[in-house]
């Protein structure tokens, strides 16, 4: 099981006495073991959503980070572009809600890891209600620049609007739900390995894929 560690003054990180004999400082945990399965069970639900919803797409790596100063690369990163779909956006949506929900099957509840993706679900759903015609109104609150710059708090602010953006939210979680239900072996095993080597690429992840869909006789068109 992986280990991460961070020394309390990197510039001692040796001292030495009068015999001139090495005595290695020591060295604090910088996560705990249940806060490294935390991270990894977040970032394997964001990865599991990913790879279910689009089969042929590029998977993020993920890494829990040995350093305090540094970000665990668990949260999705997506791209935008004017060839958007709705049908994209909702899945970029439901990829966000992937840690928060996997968070919740194992531990019954969510953590304040998942802050970024609710403030990355909520900025997608408001942009297609306020901005992107996307929603059960027309009306473009992008049309103003200064509005423009503050988009998602006018949707916000506006009683409907909010009530829309919550309801393609709420809508979207529950799509994540189904998913990750049918596929929790998929998370464990990902979780599994992320602790164990601290880091892994796309290619990583796809073996440890294949290999659950494998074990239960499943194909890229079937859900486990």
């Amino acid at each position: 099981m992986v280990q991460l560690f961070g020394a309390k003054n990197s510039d001692q990180l040796f001292s030495f006495d009068e015999n001139v004999e090495e005595n290695v400082e020591q060295i604090e945990p910088f996560l705990t073991q249940e806060q490294c399965e935390l991270v990894a069970t977040h970032g394997a639900g964001h990865v599991v959503v990913s790879y279910l919803l689009n089969p042929d797409g590029e998977l993020y790596n993920l890494k829990i980070s040995d350093n305090e100063n540094e970000e665990h690369r668990i949260h999705p990163v997506f791209e935008e572009n004017d060839y958007q779909t709705r049908y994209d956006l909702m899945n970029q949506i439901k990829v966000s809600f992937g840690g928060m929900v996997a968070e919740e099957f194992f531990y019954g509840e969510m953590s304040k890891l998942c802050q970024i993706d609710l403030e990355n679900c909520t900025r997608i759903a408001a942009q297609m209600v306020g901005s992107f015609g996307m929603g059960k109104s027309l009306v473009s609150y992008g049309t103003s620049h200064d509005v423009a710059n503050d988009l998602v708090l006018c949707v916000l602010n506006n009683a409907q609007c909010r009530d829309e953006v919550d309801r393609i939210l709420t809508m979207c979680k529950n799509d994540t739900r189904s998913i990750l239900d049918n596929n929790r072996l998929m998370i464990r095993e990902i979780r599994t390995a992320l602790l164990e080597k601290n880091e892994l690429n796309h290619d990583d992840l796809l073996k440890l894929i294949w290999s659950v869909k494998n074990a239960n006789g499943q194909d890229d068109n079937q859900e486990i």
